[in-house]
Parts: structure tokens; C-alpha cells; sequence
């Protein structure tokens, strides 16, 4: 489906479902699937290599992988952008790349919510502190109360996710994860938003 798409650039990332690309995930449930490590390692890189190895399927297609972090992305007109992605959402019935609700995964200390626990390994840099302002957030789950109203009525994105985009203000933000939340918004930043 990837190769069929006619675009330029096209940038990838894990979700919930993707559990063999996520290690804590393998191996927290290796004995329940009867794994040995050996073999859970070994499904991980053979689906790692899928999507990152240079001669992988992904890299033929013209599809790039991201990981978890701040990325520089050349374009063919010679221009570029800086992209940050995430894979992570709030823990939900066991599925893969999860945090706890009351962790944050976005911030560093000194920009996380007060009441939140920061586990940042790569905190989403801000707007006005960083030498390289985010251009395109890519994330697997919504901001809290961004089209993220579950089929129940409940609000399921991230305040700490929200908090992290308030403080980038990203051109654009995509993200999933909420199969009754699509749709797009139009924002417009308050110069002392935060």
C-alpha cells in the first residue's frame, strides 16, 4: 500500500499493534508466546530490517522509518525539516509502545505538568528554546481533547503529549491511534500559549 502512494517523502512510525518492533513488549510477553529470547530477538531485527536496513523492502519503496526522536529530513527540493516522532501512547489493554497515564513521555522536567512522573528519553524540543524548532510532529496517539473522543465519549489522548505541543507549536501534527477521532484542525498559537 506504501509503494502505491505517489508522494516525494514518505515517513513512517510504530504503533500500539506493531509488537514485534517494540522490545519491552517482546520480551515481557516471550514466555507467554513461547519465545526463547533467541527467537524474539531475532523476529525484532528480521522486522526491524524490514523497515530500516538499506536493503530492506521499506528503503526500496521509498518508505522511511522513524524512530523515536528529533529527525532531519531533506526534501528533493533542497529544502528540509526537522520532525519529531513518537510511537508511545497511554498504557491501554496491553498493547505495545505504552506509558503510564501518569508519566511523560514528551517533557523534560522542567517543561513537564506538575503532577506527572518525566520519562523522557527524548523530550519534544520547544518552539522558542531550540536552535531547531519542530516543523512536523508525528505521534501514534492524540493530544488530550484533539480528536480523540472514543466511540464511549471519553476523551483518550495525552495532557502530557498536549503540553509538548503547546510548547513546539509544530506546522502540522499528525497522528492516529483513535479510530473515531479522524479528522483535521486548524490551530492558530497565541503567542504566549502555554
Amino acid at each position: 500500500m506504501l509503494r502505491e502512494i505517489e508522494a516525494p517523502i514518505k515517513l513512517v512510525i510504530p504503533g500500539n499493534h506493531d509488537i514485534s518492533l517494540d522490545r519491552d513488549y517482546i520480551s515481557k510477553h516471550r514466555e507467554r508466546d513461547e519465545y526463547t529470547e533467541e527467537q524474539a530477538d531475532s523476529q525484532r531485527k528480521q522486522t526491524r530490517d524490514f523497515w530500516t536496513a538499506t536493503d530492506g523492502k521499506a528503503k526500496m519503496e521509498g518508505v522511511t522509518f522513524l524512530d523515536e526522536g528529533t529527525h532531519h529530513v531533506d526534501l528533493h527540493n533542497g529544502a528540509s525539516c526537522t520532525v519529531y516522532a513518537s510511537p508511545y501512547t497511554p498504557e491501554f489493554c496491553d498493547w505495545c509502545f505504552p506509558y503510564k497515564r501518569n508519566e511523560d513521555r514528551f517533557n523534560s522536567p522542567g517543561t513537564a505538568l506538575s503532577d506527572s512522573k518525566a520519562i523522557a528519553p527524548y523530550p519534544v524540543p520547544g518552539h522558542a528554546t531550540s536552535p531547531t524548532p519542530i516543523d512536523i510532529l508525528v505521534t501514534h496517539g492524540p493530544p488530550y481533547g484533539r480528536l480523540d473522543k472514543t466511540s464511549r465519549g471519553d476523551l483518550a489522548g495525552c495532557p502530557h503529549l498536549l503540553r509538548a505541543l503547546t510548547r513546539a507549536r509544530p506546522l502540522i501534527h499528525c497522528f492516529g491511534h483513535i479510530h473515531e477521532g479522524w479528522g483535521a484542525e486548524v490551530v492558530s498559537w497565541s503567542p504566549d500559549a502555554d
